[in-house]
């Protein structure tokens, strides 16, 4: 009895330290090809679902998602409120705050318009962005004047059909589900910028974390 009872207590003991405690991730609300369901889980598009579902398995830890507008997506995990975040465009202002994971691969940044690009080299051009994305921080260092901001990707791409902007800044991934929502045809797009993509964590992380979660990225990529 006791060495059957010294066994359930390994037993356990190896479940605990094989399966940790649930991790909290966020994603940004509102993207066109991933959201979050009741249950807490990422439904969408099968690449990013399948990639996130490589990760967690080979981390051997269950991620339970919530979606929040970009900006306090961002300001949540830098809080420690959140774990980690996904799917993130890398950017410097970002590394400073967070913990950037290895990349999972490199994405393009798309001016997006109707039927011919504007001249972008003037200053004035009214340019519509995601609140709290890189695009917008991109477009800020650059000295752009009139950045129309919305928290959703689908108001923003109706902004331009309804030429409210002359042009927005969309990563490749949102535009691309964009497309798939409201149809091919209506814009054009050309690429301006590459960035990785990847995960933030924690300014907490412990190194563990860290050390695992760009393993499992790094095994999961496409």
């Amino acid at each position: 009895m006791q060495l059957i009872g010294a066994i359930g207590v390994m037993v356990m003991l190896f479940n605990s330290v094989a399966f940790g405690q649930p991790l909290k991730g966020g994603i940004p609300a509102t993207l066109p090809t991933l959201q979050v369901n009741e249950q807490g889980q990422l439904i969408g598009r099968h690449g990013d679902v399948a990639f996130v579902t490589c990760v967690t398995n080979k981390l051997q830890q269950t991620i339970h998602w919530r979606s929040y507008p970009t900006a306090r997506l961002i300001e949540e995990v830098k809080n420690n409120k959140l774990d980690i975040i996904f799917p993130m465009g890398f950017t410097a202002q970002r590394r400073e705050h967070l913990i950037q994971s290895q990349p999972i691969e490199v994405i393009e940044d798309y001016w997006v318009y109707k039927n011919s690009l504007p001249d972008i080299s003037n200053k004035a051009l009214f340019i519509g962005v995601k609140l709290g994305s890189p695009q917008e921080s991109y477009m800020q260092q650059q000295g752009y004047e009139n950045l129309l901001k919305h928290n959703d990707y689908s108001g923003l791409y109706k902004m331009l059909l309804a030429k409210r902007v002359q042009v927005v800044a969309l990563p490749d991934m949102a535009y691309k589900g964009l497309v798939e929502q409201f149809g091919e045809g209506l814009t054009q797009h050309t690429a301006f910028l590459q960035r990785g993509y990847g995960f933030y964590l924690s300014p907490k992380s412990s190194p563990e974390i860290i050390h695992n979660v760009n393993q499992a990225t790094v095994f999961c990529r496409p």
